[in-house]
């Protein structure tokens, strides 16, 4: 994790957050024939498909199900970084509602790309992981397409790093001028209480096979923090995503939780109706031809403010909860609900439209460690894989576009993975490459 500094401001020494600057990535030559997604076409399936293609390395199938392997325009890192995403019209926002088989090819794939990207000198820590908020539209971020699509990237070393890539922000300037922002590198406390409700699902009534699950992670050296939860895992970060198991009885029994947790919070607190959230985002996902003027409907209402319940309805639904939560958690729901204001209640400014997350796997080759880390920020769409993770922020320098050697880079690399995956660890017996597109 990166730390953050101080440094010295009108004669006084003031903390201060790294910042990231990386300029968009067109893997294409043209980057005309791209832009960054509205949230009104996020939820068009095919237009989402095109305006991604020129970034499009290679197609794969996994279980038969196509997924697509591309560079983000919008990258986290001015080294190698790629996503993998289903190449349908599914609604399938995060790992829980991915079919097993199919979950597992793609985690063998990830473990592929992994070990090339690893073997990268110019990476000192590799992180895969995903965004998840398919229910936090609206007001200050969201996840970037409302389905499950996995990043994997590299960092370098940022000791090593000129002015250009690495600045750093005043914590001070931050918490007045933009608290959400800084909210989503600090963490907050509502990051214990979901590593508390996560530690005790998994240690009673866990869905996955525990067997594997203790064959992988390290849950008694676990921590919970400001900054989520941070679970050790036993093996390096690639033989972890080959592991058969790794989707089937970690990730998505994780998910699944995390999911549940959303609407329970979600339905604890608000009167947003998660159910018909989730409805809406599948018609419109998997609706073909639908009009401009349905998704715009669509989207007004998913992005419509909740209004806060009273404090005796908050209070009577958090009792239901009871059992279900650990009893520390029921307590902090409670003296939360109480700490709500009458003058705050109604229409939730402020807050998401339910809960997020970001669950990222890491190594660092620094010291050889992997971890696995659920990281929640309820006032800023998912926190995002590197601002919550890693405690960095990230912008877009004056000149947004990348020189040309970078572009070169990520195409040789994109080379060295596809040439990779098939080959070099093994054959995935649901997972295979299916056509190239490196020609672009």
């Amino acid at each position: 994790m990166l730390l953050e500094t101080t440094a010295e401001v009108s004669g006084h020494r003031e903390q201060m957050i790294p910042k990231l600057i990386v300029p968009f990535q067109p893997f294409d030559p043209n980057p005309d024939r791209m832009h960054k997604l509205t949230s009104e076409e996020t939820l068009c399936g095919p237009y989402v498909r095109d305006n991604i293609a020129p970034n499009a390395a290679f197609l794969m199938r996994c279980a038969g199900a196509p997924w697509m392997f591309f560079v983000p325009i919008n990258g986290y890192t001015r080294g190698s970084q790629f996503t993998i995403m289903p190449w349908d019209d599914r609604a399938i926002p995060g790992p829980e509602r991915l079919p097993k088989e199919e979950g597992e090819a793609v985690m063998f794939i990830c473990g592929n790309i992994a070990s090339v990207m690893m073997e990268d000198p110019e990476n000192e820590i590799v992180i895969i992981g995903y965004n998840w908020s398919p229910r936090s539209w609206g007001q200050s971020g969201y996840q970037s397409i409302p389905r499950l699509h996995y990043q994997e990237f590299g960092l370098p070393n940022l000791a090593n790093l000129s002015d250009d890539y690495l600045q750093y922000a005043n914590r001070k300037i931050l918490k007045r001028e933009q608290p959400l922002v800084l909210a989503s590198v600090v963490g907050g406390f509502y990051n214990i209480e979901l590593g508390r409700i996560l530690m005790h699902r998994i240690k009673e009534g866990f869905e996955g096979d525990r067997q594997v699950f203790d064959n992988l992670v390290d849950i008694e050296q676990t921590k919970v923090g400001f900054k989520g939860t941070r679970m050790p895992l036993k093996k390096p970060l690639d033989e972890t995503l080959r592991f058969p198991g790794i989707h089937a009885e970690v990730i998505q029994p994780l998910a699944k939780i995390l999911d549940q947790t959303a609407v329970d919070m979600t339905r604890t607190f608000t009167d947003q109706d998660t159910e018909e959230c989730d409805r809406q985002i599948e018609e419109a996902m998997t609706t073909p031809n639908m009009s401009p003027e349905q998704r715009q409907a669509i989207l007004k209402f998913l992005t419509r403010v909740p209004n806060l319940y009273s404090a005796d309805r908050r209070l009577r639904n958090i009792e239901g909860l009871a059992g279900k939560y650990p009893e520390e958690t029921i307590n902090y729901l409670r003296n939360r609900a109480n700490r709500i204001l009458p003058e705050e209640e109604g229409p939730a400014v402020g807050l998401k439209n339910g809960l997020a997350y970001a669950l990222a796997m890491r190594f660092d080759k620094k010291t050889g460690q992997s971890f696995l880390t659920v990281y929640a920020a309820v006032a800023n769409g998912s926190g995002g894989i590197v601002e919550g993770t890693e405690g960095v922020l990230l912008t877009r320098p004056s000149d947004p576009f990348p020189p040309e050697e970078m572009a070169v880079r990520k195409r040789i690399c994109a080379e060295s993975i596809a040439a990779a995956l098939n080959s070099r660890n093994g054959y995935h017996r649901f997972a295979q490459v299916e056509q190239v597109y490196l020609h672009l």
